[in-house]
């Protein structure tokens, strides 16, 4: 709500709309001093930063390798940071599947995975790794034709 834009005519019939038909019966200036409340709260919430977990997701989402960093620009480092990612997913699915079965193997049924998650979770690990053997094979193709260029390229590096 911009509360620096309503005429003073008309606050109380914004409060009335926003909190009910209960705010017609405050006085002007209470009716003001609680616009102008909004108002501050208003500025100061968008004033803040985002608070440091989302700033962390954010920074994570655009990262190219699983620990925050990045793969360079070089040939073929795209499918390099989908394989770290994948396996980076791979290791954290299999360390919950390996608490599972020791919960299992405890006998200790509230704490076990079930078996429809157990069966997603194995399921999350053969997509993840499909795709970082796919990112790998894309990324030697590539390196392999590059290497290739280079060899044939007149005077950079190939045999007399």
């Amino acid at each position: 709500m911009a509360t620096q834009s309503i005429p003073a005519s008309d606050i109380r019939s914004v409060l009335v709309n926003q909190f009910g038909p209960e705010a017609g019966d405050l006085s002007q200036e209470l009716a003001i001093r609680i616009i102008a409340a909004i108002g501050e709260a208003e500025e100061e919430a968008n004033s803040r930063a985002a608070p440091e977990f989302f700033r962390a997701i954010e920074q994570r989402r655009h990262a190219g390798s699983s620990m925050g960093g990045t793969w360079g620009n070089a040939q073929g480092s795209s499918a390099l940071s989908r394989v770290d990612r994948a396996l980076s997913g791979i290791s954290g699915i299999a360390e919950v599947l390996a608490a599972g079965e020791l919960a299992r193997a405890g006998d200790s049924e509230e704490r076990q995975l079930g078996e429809n998650l157990t069966d997603r979770l194995f399921y999350a690990l053969e997509m993840l790794a499909d795709s970082a053997r796919a990112d790998m094979e894309r990324a030697r193709t590539s390196l392999a034709r590059d290497s290739q260029r280079e060899r044939s390229a007149p005077g950079l590096g190939a045999a007399p």
